[in-house]
């Protein structure tokens, strides 16, 4: 089976594109095109780009090589996490106290994108924001899960610390499967297929030409002309160009793929729950995720489902692979055992060496920006938002520094060394 094949089986598998509403008319380019800014990708980060390019007047052009949502924006679990996998005490240790200060104030504040962007455009995605929390796997896990609490609320944030019985209450998860753990209040959930659909449709009537089913297969010439040929004929002219293709990254711009790391994320979903397990299985509805080094993470999804998702292998997803998570699913809520799993799927997250998202120019006019590092939610839509401002010319959008592209040492045996360190830290999790 092809890849595109098999992303498409797995994207016809997921829970959300059965409980979505209907999609944006959209379809192929059908014929030339010259726009100020030509945007390649329409996920999350490619269509709030857009709508802030539109808003600041110029004529914008999003083109998707498949269908909306076949990527990670139509993928993902739905959570909506402020801030990046590091603590801000890390993040500053790495760049430094001003510009670390700086990209610690932008992601805590991402979600307010997510959450003013639905707001804005009257999008129905079912977004709540009734927090995130992270689960402690050991107590060692949750004596560092304290200084994170406090490093979060000295720089603005809204963390709170919970103890074993807390966090036990607001999970229902067995006696003893986590030592405690932290609420972040700013965080919250949503439909993630309906939020690209909402963005897609308000690009559209800004008056953003958005064509799916139009890959670009070539990219030639200079700013303030670029050239940008679609796989079935047209070609695009554009003064500058945002390739933001994250995971999905092809050989369109040399090394942008290389650069880095795509990982599955595998998920599943339970039958609707009874009303008597739904009031036991995390009743104030919040998200979670844990803090194991290859993490689960799950939620309340549609139609009262149980779901749970995790790191999956570095090739295609099989069936097979599904099964640690029915296991992690059991273990974490016995009650659970007898509730038929309705939905598989997978999708595809970007990893970056540091952890951290990239901003790259490798020629004046082109811009490529890439790299959640699995919070591409609120990430991805606050820094999408910025990049528009910033190629409309105004400074100081966001914190991220313009960066060289390198592509990430032996990166065709990636697969191998990245399987081999993801099996090192299952067993460190087992031992823990």
């Amino acid at each position: 089976m092809d890849a595109r094949d098999g992303q498409a089986a797995m994207i016809a598998a997921s829970v959300w594109t059965n409980q979505a509403g209907a999609a944006p008319k959209t379809g192929a380019l059908p014929g030339p095109l010259r726009v100020d800014v030509a945007v390649v990708g329409a996920g999350y980060l490619g269509t709030t780009a857009a709508l802030a390019l539109a808003a600041g007047g110029a004529r914008v052009a999003v083109l998707e090589r498949g269908e909306l949502g076949q990527g990670a924006s139509g993928l993902n679990g739905g959570q909506v996490i402020p801030g990046l996998k590091r603590s801000p005490a890390e993040i500053e240790a790495q760049l430094g106290r001003e510009r670390g200060g700086a990209v610690n104030r932008f992601v805590l504040r991402s979600a307010d994108a997510v959450f003013e962007l639905v707001a804005r455009h009257g999008i129905e995605c079912g977004a709540v924001r009734n927090g995130w929390i992270q689960a402690a796997a050991s107590h060692a896990a949750w004596l560092q899960q304290r200084a994170r609490v406090n490093e979060i609320n000295e720089r603005g944030g809204n963390a709170t610390l919970l103890d074993a019985r807390e966090l036990q209450q607001l999970l229902g998860v067995r006696a003893g499967a986590y030592a405690g753990g932290w609420l972040n209040r700013d965080a919250g959930t949503l439909h993630p297929l309906n939020y690209l659909y909402g963005l897609a449709r308000a690009a559209l009537a800004a008056g953003v030409h958005l064509h799916t089913q139009s890959p670009v297969v070539g990219l030639q010439g200079q700013a303030p002309a670029w050239q940008l040929r679609l796989a079935h004929g047209p070609v695009v002219t554009a003064g500058q160009v945002l390739i933001c293709t994250n995971a999905y990254s092809d050989d369109l711009y040399p090394g942008l793929r290389q650069s880095i790391l795509p990982a599955t994320s595998l998920q599943i979903a339970s039958a609707p729950l009874a009303p008597e397990l739904r009031a036991q299985i995390l009743p104030q509805g919040q998200a979670v995720s844990d803090s194991r080094r290859v993490m689960n993470y799950f939620r309340i999804g549609p139609q009262g489902r149980f779901m749970i998702g995790g790191r999956g292998p570095f090739r295609a997803a099989r069936r097979s692979d599904y099964d640690g998570l029915v296991s992690a699913m059991h273990r974490l809520f016995p009650q659970l055992r007898d509730v038929p799993v309705e939905y598989r799927w997978a999708g595809q997250v970007a990893l970056t060496r540091d952890f951290l998202p990239h901003v790259h120019q490798p020629r004046p006019g082109l811009w490529c920006v890439l790299g959640c590092n699995g919070r591409g939610v609120a990430l991805a839509s606050a820094l999408g938002t910025a990049i528009g401002e910033q190629l409309l010319g105004r400074p100081g959008t966001h914190p991220f520094e313009v960066t060289p592209l390198r592509r990430l040492p032996l990166h065709n045996l990636h697969r191998l060394y990245a399987g081999g360190l993801i099996q090192y830290f299952r067993l460190l999790d087992r031992l823990g």
